[in-house]
């Protein structure tokens, strides 16, 4: 089990409310109006910063059963691990931590807790809720999203192996593919939406060829495809072979989680910015290529 360091970048238009703006209000002022809570969990969102980035901690804790326990000292939370370390525990906690100056940085992420896609949606919302708190409305021009970034230098590795695709497939979860995929009843009982895309030996041994496969990949991630993965072969003759090309371990960094799990115990909200998971995931943020 490892907590996956996704790289991303949040990338919004409109104009009457900057993002960092949003970000620092959000830290000067201890917001709390992303917090929610239903029957199953506890959700909530602690913002941060420092000289160089802006943070958001999430802490998800389970009504049920959980690997996390947060002991409430006012509005200042220690986080307690649960010793079981069972799968039904794990993964509770994740960081958004981006740099000021461009918006890139990193989501950790493992099995168990808040998908990319459900923060994006919750941050979203948030952010359009202060529009609306300084403005009364917002406006149709005025969007936000977070796009998933590629190293594209990974991708060329695993292509270069291979003079032909057969397959291509992509996988959706639930809530990013139900405007396109998903209606009625199947809604709210679907995970995820997987596509199988025949290409019949697509040729990509030229250069051109797997770029513009490449530029198709990266255009899936902007659509918010969870995975993708090809059947490519070295040879007319070959079975061909599946290899993953988009998935967690196009991650830019990680964490072995009873290191993370370790790290975290006992760390309180006040400590956050001088806890090692975000020291060294912040040293990632600041000195990966990828994220410049």
């Amino acid at each position: 089990m490892n907590v996956y360091c996704i790289p991303v970048e949040i990338v919004y238009t409109g104009g009457r409310l900057a993002f960092g703006t949003f970000l620092a209000d959000c830290v000067q002022n201890n917001f709390i109006g992303m917090d929610y809570s239903n029957s199953d969990i506890d959700v909530k969102f602690r913002f941060f910063e420092d000289s160089d980035c802006f943070s958001i901690l999430v802490l998800n804790e389970k009504v049920a059963r959980s690997h996390i326990q947060l002991k409430h000292n006012n509005n200042n939370f220690t986080v307690s691990v649960n010793s079981n370390t069972n799968a039904d525990f794990i993964g509770e906690i994740n960081m958004l931590i981006i740099k000021k100056k461009n918006l890139k940085g990193v989501y950790l992420h493992n099995e168990g807790s808040m998908m990319l896609s459900s923060f994006d949606s919750k941050l979203r919302q948030g952010y359009f809720d202060a529009i609306r708190v300084l403005h009364k409305s917002k406006k149709k021009d005025e969007k936000i999203q977070i796009n998933r970034l590629v190293d594209n230098s990974s991708v060329v590795d695993k292509l270069k192996k291979y003079n032909f695709i057969d397959e291509i497939n992509v996988t959706f979860t639930s809530l990013s593919a139900s405007k396109r995929f998903i209606s009625g009843a199947y809604q709210n009982n679907l995970k995820s939406v997987q596509i199988k895309m025949n290409t019949s030996g697509m040729d990509i041994g030229k250069k051109n060829s797997r770029d513009n496969l490449i530029g198709y990949i990266n255009d899936l991630v902007k659509e918010k495809a969870k995975s993708v993965s090809v059947k490519g072969r070295d040879n007319v003759a070959s079975a061909g072979e599946l290899i993953g090309l988009i998935d967690k371990s196009n991650s830019v960094g990680l964490f072995d989680f009873e290191h993370f799990s370790s790290n975290i115990n006992g760390m309180t909200v006040s400590s956050f910015l001088s806890n090692t998971v975000y020291l060294e995931s912040k040293d990632i943020v600041v000195n990966h290529k990828l994220l410049k």
